[in-house]
């Protein structure tokens, strides 16, 4: 769900001390008595920072080094405010920590295709690989970027002057024979009336695995090729090393191949680089163990919380140059359960920890009904707020002039007056030139193209709710919202508080009914899709009715 505005920020502590800590245990046994002027412990919180400041340093705790340097600083004469000067020190030593890490970053990052020497990472997004197809001899542009190894002469090799096809140009023949782990997702054929020969393909059931049940090996594979990749595979890639240990081990002992749903979502990293390797050559190309990846190659001491994501790990594949990561369906469906799995299950983790509901810490995923509460009630929020714009007259003329032309219907400005419906098709969507390979095979690309669709219809919205208007109508507030259809296509619901600079009635309509509207002419030209507006009756019915089918 997408609000014009952020409306709930997400407060995080801080991981410095804080010189009231000690005193909030005592508060309870420490009865203080009132009178003129006596303020006590628990009065001096609802105070300004800038209106109260202790006096004393805790007995028990260590006083901030730099604190302590500021105190210094002021009662030599240096410096006026301790405060001012603590906060502008921490700015200077914060700047020149970034300065030295991109310095760090610029002379350890990797200039030649191939190399395997670990960058230092100053941002978070240079965790994410971004695989590229470099011709041969081709330097590095970027310190994300990656590439797969050349064949030449009997190895694949980095080396510049290597001119064979890349691990990437493998065929299925071999690419199956360096496979360890076997990926089963039961999915189902999603086709439509009007268009039989487009289908898109629909997850009904949970990702298996299990590995192969002959071991993997060298004098097995049936090309020299692929026994040098197999070799490739082994010493630059630790996960696909650790999965064909395991697959001996259970050979060996003669235990289950199976894996447990549990083990595949949430025990098992980097486990993709056993199901696909030629699309996972190196240990850094991963998508499931991106932080454990990091903490391996990194100094202990050096080492940062950092929130690290499998959806944009895989989006930033997807988006690349190499078309096949967009492509394997098999490989997006399993991505996906990997970091749902996670989300709850670590969502639940944390939760026991701090003794609350589980609910509690999933309320930032849709799936969740706590996440539809909150939504309801900041749309009754901004419901409040434009209820108090009505009868602002300085700060909104327009809104306040139009309402007094409603006989006192208010609520038909309060509450969203304007809904809007966009449920386009793929194979008659606008699409960029990128997209033109997939005008006959749809789901190889159906990922590219919903990114594709989202953009456009937001940046279109974008366009017609800028602050001025457009000709038929001025935005205040809207929000939007993303579903997929029984034929898994992304299709959009708009809800939109505005002043129509005509009747709002005539903005109305309906794709293939007697009443379409100029309005509803121009979206259909723009998406070349089914459009439905309607209009509102002072109510959040319409709205609520998809709030309620969503949860």
């Amino acid at each position: 769900m997408h609000f014009k505005q952020q409306v709930y920020h997400n407060q995080l502590g801080t991981v410095s001390g804080d010189l009231m800590a000690a005193y909030r245990f005592d508060v309870p046994s420490m009865p203080v008595e009132h009178g003129e002027g006596a303020i006590g412990i628990s009065s001096e919180w609802w105070y300004l920072s800038g209106m109260y400041k202790p006096s004393k340093q805790c007995s028990r705790c260590t006083m901030d080094p730099a604190y302590a340097a500021a105190l210094d600083v002021v009662s030599k004469g240096r410096a006026v405010d301790v405060e001012g000067y603590y906060r502008s020190q921490q700015l200077r030593h914060r700047t020149a920590k970034h300065l030295l890490a991109a310095s760090q970053a610029k002379r350890k990052s990797r200039t030649i295709v191939g190399s395997t020497s670990v960058p230092s990472h100053s941002k978070t997004s240079q965790l994410y690989s971004i695989p590229r197809v470099f011709a041969p001899g081709t330097r590095m542009l970027a310190l994300e970027c990656c590439t797969w190894p050349r064949y030449d002469r009997g190895e694949f090799t980095h080396d510049r002057k290597a001119n064979g096809p890349s691990m990437l140009e493998l065929t299925d023949e071999e690419y199956r024979a360096l496979q360890i782990v076997v990926l089963r997702t039961e999915v189902k054929a999603q086709r439509w009336e009007g268009a039989r020969h487009f289908l898109n393909w629909k997850k009904v059931g949970v990702s298996r695995a299990y590995y192969k049940p002959d071991l993997v090996r060298e004098d097995k594979m049936p090309t020299a090729r692929a026994a040098a990749a197999f070799r490739y595979l082994k010493a630059n890639n630790w996960y696909y090393l650790s999965f064909l240990g395991q697959q001996e081990h259970l050979i060996l002992h003669n235990r289950s191949l199976n894996l447990s749903s549990y083990s595949l979502f949430i025990i098992e990293r980097g486990i993709e680089c056993a199901m696909f390797p030629h699309l996972y050559p190196q240990t850094q190309f991963t998508d499931t163990a991106v932080w454990n990846h990091y903490q391996a190659t990194v100094e202990r001491d050096e080492v940062r919380n950092r929130l690290c994501s499998i959806g944009y790990s895989w989006t930033r594949k997807a988006l690349s140059s190499v078309r096949v990561y967009a492509e394997q369906r098999d490989l997006a469906f399993f991505l996906y359960e990997v970091d749902l799995a996670n989300r709850y299950f670590n969502a639940h983790a944390r939760a026991k920890r701090l003794t609350v509901t589980a609910d509690v810490m999933a309320r930032d995923s849709h799936t969740s009904r706590g996440y539809w509460e909150i939504t309801q009630d900041a749309l009754a929020d901004v419901v409040r707020v434009m209820l108090a714009r009505c009868y602002d007259q300085e700060n909104y003329p327009q809104l306040y002039n139009h309402v007094r032309g409603l006989r006192g219907q208010v609520w038909l400005c309060a509450f969203p007056n304007l809904f809007i419906t966009i449920a386009p098709a793929e194979w008659k969507f606008p699409r960029p030139y990128f997209l033109e390979l997939y005008l006959r095979c749809v789901f190889a690309g159906a990922y590219l193209m919903s990114l594709h669709m989202y953009y456009l219809v937001r940046m279109v919205w974008l366009f017609l709710a800028r602050r001025f208007g457009n000709r038929y109508f001025v935005v205040y507030e809207w929000v939007m919202k993303t579903e997929y259809q029984g034929r898994c296509t992304p299709h959009w619901h708009i809800a939109a508080w505005v002043i129509a600079c005509g009747l709002l009635q005539a903005l109305s309509g309906r794709t293939g009914t007697a009443v379409v509207s100029l309005f509803v002419a121009l979206l259909e030209a723009i998406f070349n899709c089914e459009i439905d507006v309607q209009i509102g009756n002072g109510r959040l019915n319409y709205i609520n009715g998809y709030v309620s089918k969503v949860r």
